[in-house]
């Protein structure tokens, strides 16, 4: 006459499930199985994503907005959660300026336990600017919405891989005399269309 409890754990949210038992004492002999009670799961909650950033491959050094790198792939940041504590996995969307999204991910992370901080890393083809979406996937398969990064309109760079060597020419000189200080240096520097701007020009005498 003494009740017993079991947790049945494992199961799909949104599922209906059967249960019935069987007993058996100490020789033992097996009861008949019993009535078959029914029970459904309740919805799966949605995930959430925050925390979105953007940064090196050392993981700690932030790439502001449309911030330059010479590497060959960016770390994408974010911290993943979920109302039913389901392990939680990043998607990420990269794309070239000027190429809409699909909202399919083109980098997948794996699954973590919910409230986990997760690093993607991503690889990115070079000389080329770039925007981002990123959403978190929970282990029943229920998403999050589609999250931008950025304030900035979807037109401008997230991030900019640069890896070309800015170009410079002078094109004027000019001195009082042969062997007089002042003297003027006149030239240009350019960076091409997907560069990152002049940061410094150094001249050598």
């Amino acid at each position: 006459g003494t009740s017993q409890n079991m947790t049945v754990t494992g199961l799909s949210p949104s599922t209906t499930y059967y249960f019935a038992m069987k007993t058996a004492d100490e020789v033992p002999n097996w009861s008949t199985l019993s009535n078959s009670p029914s029970g459904a799961t309740s919805a799966d909650g949605v995930p959430t994503l925050g925390s979105l950033g953007q940064f090196l491959i050392d993981g700690t050094t932030a790439i502001p907005v449309g911030g330059p790198t010479t590497q060959a792939s960016v770390i994408i940041k974010a911290t993943l959660s979920d109302p039913d504590l389901d392990q939680v996995l990043l998607e990420v969307e990269v794309r070239p300026v000027g190429t809409s999204f699909t909202n399919a991910a083109t980098t997948t992370g794996t699954l973590v336990a919910s409230g986990s901080t997760v690093l993607l890393t991503v690889p990115v083809a070079a000389d080329n600017q770039y925007h981002w979406q990123a959403r978190a996937l929970d282990s029943y398969g229920a998403p999050s919405a589609w999250t931008s990064f950025g304030t900035n309109p979807e037109s401008q760079a997230d991030f900019v891989r640069d890896t070309t060597e800015p170009g410079s020419m002078i094109t004027t000189t000019g001195f009082l005399s042969a062997s007089t200080y002042p003297g003027m240096i006149q030239g240009t520097a350019s960076d091409g269309a997907t560069g990152s701007g002049i940061a410094s020009v150094s001249i050598a005498i």
